[in-house]
């Protein structure tokens, strides 16, 4: 895959294509730091609720959902790492930083023993604090 094609993946992860993450994982981190590094992502609250209202249709599974929220969260997939780490640079949208903050932290923790679970109520809020349905 070409530098600009792995780009475009990523850009399209970011923006809430869950199905995207399986190709960010299935690539060493060097290679997407060294054909990505240049360049700043933007995280919307858009695509939060994205990931928020395909989960709760049960369009995306946990595992999934908290994959991408680590992604977005760190800037580098859990385990596809084969040397140091330099995060890719994921800027947060500023109006929502902190709706997108508490959203990430809690599908980050999905599949968590202790607080591994999300009902439709608790998302829901969450879509509500990120500025609604989009």
């Amino acid at each position: 895959m070409d530098d600009a094609t792995l780009c475009n993946v990523v850009e399209r992860l970011i923006r809430g294509d869950v199905s995207q993450v399986s190709v960010v994982r299935s690539v060493s981190h060097s290679t997407l730091e060294r054909s990505c590094s240049n360049m700043t992502f933007e995280l919307t609250s858009v695509a939060v609720v994205e990931v928020l209202q395909r989960l709760a249709a049960g369009d995306i599974t946990d595992a999934e959902a908290q994959l991408w929220a680590s992604f977005v969260q760190k800037g580098f997939a859990e385990g596809a790492f084969d040397g140091p780490i330099r995060p890719l640079q994921i800027d947060w949208m500023i109006e929502h930083e902190d709706a997108i903050a508490e959203a990430l932290s809690r599908l980050d923790e999905l599949g968590d023993v202790i607080d591994g679970t999300i009902d439709a109520s608790e998302i829901r809020s969450l879509i509500d604090s990120l500025g609604g349905s989009k």
